[in-house]
């Protein structure tokens, strides 16, 4: 049976040029795979942590109240990004941005 190529998820997209972007391309695909979940997670646990930050005790209730369930779905995310979170995208991508130049950096620094 013909497998089908792996769809990224735009964090996974994002996480794959940072590392691009800081000279590991030449790293094997499964090199980096093998990283690709802890990036992910960090990029995840750094972007909630700046969601969080501006939300008041009411709506890091609900923020939390979101992730206690199994079925959580990324419309519910959004819908609750959207009405708690204004510029939530461009604080996702503020926090990427400089997630990205610590990771250069650090890598600039083992090389």
């Amino acid at each position: 049976m013909l497998q089908q190529p792996r769809q990224f998820s735009f964090l996974e997209s994002t996480i794959y040029a940072m590392m691009d972007e800081a000279g590991l391309s030449a790293m094997s695909e499964e090199t980096m795979n093998q990283f690709l979940p802890q990036f992910v997670a960090e990029a995840e646990r750094r972007i909630g942590l700046a969601y969080t930050a501006l939300l008041d005790e009411k709506g890091a209730e609900a923020f939390a109240a979101l992730f206690e369930g199994d079925d959580i779905s990324p419309a519910d995310i959004q819908a609750f990004l959207e009405a708690h979170v204004p510029k939530y995208q461009t604080i996702a991508q503020n926090t990427l941005n400089d997630f990205a130049k610590e990771f250069k950096t650090a890598v600039a620094e083992i090389e």
